[in-house]
């Protein structure tokens, strides 16, 4: 793409912004970059390791472990990975540790680690048209599906392209409505809390499919230049359930021995 023609999407793009109300096509490579312009990434920033205590209300679901007092510990660096070390685990619990530290990972690290919003839509084709000042992004899952099942997703994206809304199609059934909140910190966009509505989407745990609401907001403190999730918090059918990360220690090194741990 010549200079010129970028300088025309870059206008096109303002006046998106500043309300025209006729629908155009826009070019999702563009529409990605710009996104990632807009949202908050502490990957690719600059972070070299990070280590972190986690504590996650859902693991009393474990019978295992019941009542006590986990603490996982998460170390990560991007050419090892992530090491995850558990204390307090009952005894009676041990036989389930992989699963358990698959389990935080799969949940947490993708929030701890904050990546660029076109991460969102990998492993989707797009299409991105805009009226009214608002982007409507269609995708459609190619390929292997990721690890939510979405078959087909439609985002809405408000004024300075604040997420409002997506749909999702799940496959094999159901679907999930969200509303987003957000907030600005250092100029950059945060989703601050999703409201959700499940909709004939199987239950992890029995397979059968239901239909519930969740309100999950998110909380982030700043550590050194960097920003981070501090506090994750999900509600429904009247009931909280929470996870805290504290004790962050970010670029000051760890001893790669605790992968062999």
């Amino acid at each position: 793409m010549d200079n010129c023609t970028i300088g025309i999407f870059a206008c096109f793009l303002a006046l998106a912004l500043a309300g025209v109300t006729n629908a155009d096509e826009v070019d999702p490579g563009e529409f990605l970059r710009e996104l990632n312009e807009k949202y908050y990434t502490n990957v690719g920033g600059g972070v070299t390791d990070f280590s972190v205590e986690v504590r996650d209300d859902r693991l009393a679901m474990y019978p295992e472990i019941g009542n006590a007092k986990v603490v996982a510990r998460f170390y990560w660096k991007p050419a090892r990975g992530l090491k995850i070390l558990l204390e307090g685990l009952p005894d009676t619990a041990e036989d389930r540790a992989g699963e358990i530290r698959s389990y935080l990972e799969d949940q947490w690290l993708k929030h701890v680690l904050i990546r660029p919003y076109s991460e969102e839509f990998r492993n989707y084709q797009l299409s991105v048209d805009s009226t009214g000042g608002k982007f409507v992004v269609v995708a459609t899952a190619v390929g292997t599906f990721n690890e939510s099942n979405a078959e087909r997703m439609e985002v809405v994206f408000g004024r300075g392209l604040a997420p409002e809304k997506r749909e999702t199609a799940i496959h094999g059934g159901g679907t999930i409505e969200e509303l987003y909140g957000t907030t600005v910190k250092d100029e950059k966009v945060f989703v601050k809390e999703i409201r959700q509505k499940f909709r004939g989407v199987p239950d992890p745990a029995t397979g059968q499919p239901g239909d519930f609401d969740m309100t999950v907001r998110f909380e982030y403190g700043q550590v050194g230049e960097y920003y981070f999730p501090t506090r994750i918090a999900a509600s429904a059918q009247g009931r909280e359930m929470a996870v805290t990360f504290e004790n962050y220690k970010v670029n000051e090194g760890f001893d790669d021995a605790i992968y062999d741990r």
